[in-house]
């Protein structure tokens, strides 16, 4: 068992297999990251989320379509 805490609400929750829980990100963590013109890719953050707030950010990403 691996836990984790939660980086937006704080909640403890054990790791979870984002390819099985969410067939639209295939996501369990969200990055975020900063490119130039050329491609290069520079990390900035990290954020670990839990279940229920992975499914608030894919209801915002993709609105309820099927994608």
């Amino acid at each position: 068992m691996l836990a984790k805490k939660c980086d937006r609400c704080g909640r403890l929750y054990e790791h979870y297999a984002g390819r099985k829980v969410f067939p639209k990100s295939l996501s369990n963590s969200l990055e975020l990251r900063d490119t130039d013109c050329r491609g290069s890719i520079w990390q900035q953050d990290r954020f670990d989320l839990c279940k229920d707030c992975m499914t608030k950010l894919e209801t915002f990403l993709y609105g309820g379509a099927d994608k």
